[in-house]
């Protein structure tokens, strides 16, 4: 009831691993206009962070 706006990003590229969503109760906060760089970074850092996480859980 009080997510008014979100930005989803994919994690990873061919093929997609997953999808981070970042909700907000501020319906101005994401929107199609905003520019994506710092979320495409977000994105990447956190599928860099799964990856270490994920190996490292298979290697022990």
């Amino acid at each position: 009831d009080v997510v008014h706006s979100v930005a989803c990003l994919p994690l990873g590229h061919t093929p997609c691993a997953g999808l981070l969503a970042i909700a907000s109760s501020d319906a101005n906060r994401f929107h199609a206009d905003m520019g994506t760089e710092y979320l495409s970074f977000l994105g990447e850092v956190f599928m860099r962070l799964m990856r270490r996480f994920c190996h490292g859980q298979n290697d022990s």
